[in-house]
């Protein structure tokens, strides 16, 4: 239990790193990580037998359609 508490909290801090522009100081960083590390979680609590069919159905309805009206945006 001990090592995944450090291997989530040691992959979140590299994500925050890598991806996000790390943290101007320790506290940004911490709090980058902890949000890095609770929204994936609270979102597989609030959603815990979600099924790849579930899943498909949803990612066609609303990032297809934001990705549409993005490209509207961008071609206008």
């Amino acid at each position: 239990f001990v090592m995944q508490c450090f291997q989530l909290y040691t992959a979140s801090v590299l994500y925050v790193t890598l991806f996000l522009g790390g943290g101007e100081n320790w506290g940004m960083l911490l709090i980058k990580a902890f949000a890095v590390l609770v929204i994936p979680m609270s979102l597989a609590f609030l959603f815990p037998r979600y099924r790849t069919e579930d899943m498909i159905t949803m990612l066609w309805k609303w990032p297809v359609a934001l990705g549409l009206i993005g490209l509207m945006f961008v071609g206008a």
